[in-house]
Parts: C-alpha cells; sequence; structure tokens
C-alpha cells in the first residue's frame, strides 16, 4: 500500500510536469506552525490525545489559521495502534492576527492506521488517515499518508536528555481533481527533557497543489510533546 502511494505520487508529479503548463508560487514569508501534542494513556492499551496546532503567516504575527484535535487511540500490538478522532479547523482571513471574517469553519471526522518498524536505530513510523470533512457549503473525503522517522542521536529518543533528529513527508489524496492536494515536508531536532517532556524544532514547506498551479509555504515548527502519565 505504502510503495503503491508513494508511485502514483511520483509519477502524477512526472505527468503534471511534463505535459501541463503549471505555475509555481510561494505564499508569502516564513510562518509559524506551533504544536501542543498531549498524549494521555488510560491503561495499557487505550489512550486519549490531544493536539492543538496555531499557524501564522509571518514569524508569530498575522495569526490566521488554528485546528483542535482529539483522538481515542487503540493498541492492536507493540506495533499496530488504530485510532478514531474529531477536530474543529478554522481559517480566518490573511493580513492579521484573527482578522474577520472567518473564511473557513471546517469540521471533521477521521480513523486512522498507525504502525512502526525499525532499522537498526532508525525509527519509521507509518499513519493513514482517512478523513471526512463537513464545511458549510460542501462535503469532501481525503486520505492522508505520513512517513515519519526519528534517528536518535545521543541515545534512546525514549531516554531523558536525549537528542534526536526527524524528519517527515504527508501526502494528501482526494476524490476529485486533482487527485493530489498536498504534499507537507519536514525536518527538524529534537530534545527529551524528561521522559514525559519533550521540544522539537524544525522547518516545513507546505505544497498545495491545483489543475494550473502549485503554491507553497514555508514555516518554522516548534513543538511540545507531553505524555501525561496517571
Amino acid at each position: 500500500m505504502v510503495k503503491f502511494i508513494l508511485s502514483y505520487k511520483i509519477i502524477l508529479l512526472l505527468v503534471t510536469v511534463l505535459f501541463t503548463k503549471i505555475s509555481i508560487a510561494q505564499d508569502g514569508d516564513v510562518g509559524t506552525w506551533n504544536i501542543l501534542n498531549a498524549n494521555i494513556p488510560l491503561n495499557k492499551k487505550w489512550n486519549v490525545l490531544l493536539d492543538p496546532h496555531l499557524y501564522s503567516d509571518k514569524l508569530y504575527n498575522k495569526f490566521y489559521f488554528y485546528e483542535l484535535k482529539g483522538t481515542v487511540g487503540y493498541k492492536l500490538s507493540k506495533k499496530v495502534s488504530v485510532a478514531v478522532g474529531t477536530g474543529k479547523y478554522v481559517t480566518y482571513t490573511r493580513g492579521g492576527n484573527f482578522h474577520l471574517p472567518v473564511n473557513t469553519n471546517e469540521t471533521r471526522l477521521f480513523e486512522q492506521l498507525f504502525f512502526v518498524h525499525h532499522v537498526r536505530k532508525l525509527r519509521f513510523e507509518h499513519r493513514l488517515q482517512l478523513e471526512q470533512r463537513f464545511l458549510k457549503s460542501h462535503y469532501r473525503n481525503r486520505l492522508r499518508y505520513r512517513a515519519n522517522l526519528t534517528l536518535p542521536l545521543n541515545k534512546p529518543a525514549s531516554d531523558p536528555n536525549s537528542l534526536f533528529l526527524v524528519a517527515f513527508d504527508e501526502l494528501f489524496l482526494t476524490d476529485i481533481s486533482p487527485e493530489i492536494a498536498g504534499n507537507w515536508i519536514y525536518a527538524g531536532l529534537g530534545y527529551r527533557i524528561s521522559k514525559p517532556v519533550a521540544l522539537q524544532a524544525g522547518y516545513a514547506r507546505q505544497y498545495n497543489y491545483s489543475a494550473s498551479a502549485i503554491a507553497y509555504k514555508d514555516f518554522i515548527v516548534a513543538s511540545l510533546m507531553l505524555s501525561l502519565t496517571k
């Protein structure tokens, strides 16, 4: 499944570049993408994840988008888990801090499959997520696939005082044209302060595709990850 998605992505992008006239444009200045990830284990199998995000057009200025998400997950094995969740996604008019009117007020339901594997020190994480998107005037389906790589630098990434590199590529597929709607690429450095607390800082590029153009925007990313044990 993973190989099929990646092959499909590469082929479609090559066809687009070779046989159509497309424009590639950067969307303004470098913005910020702020993430709080709070994992709450309920027992050995079940957990709740709270995952709010906040975006700005400029460096901690002109905030225009936020998302509030929550999921309930179930661990099938040490390497495989499933989850269901919901979220609220609000986009404001660009050009100011939460500038009215609101452009998009979206509710989503989603189901996901998450599995991991290791190659020596490298940890590979794969997430497949199916979204049902409810907007004011229409409804959309979307499939997301994210491949995440973690490389420990001085000790295992789950240990206190560990440093680690993180990179991911997330692909967005839709059931309408263009079938590939977006691609997010990220690379960053993480530091685990303690077992329940870790920080990440990195750089991301978000591509959005349409039939005639490719737009992208760059973000400085700051993440706080918490594991709230009993």
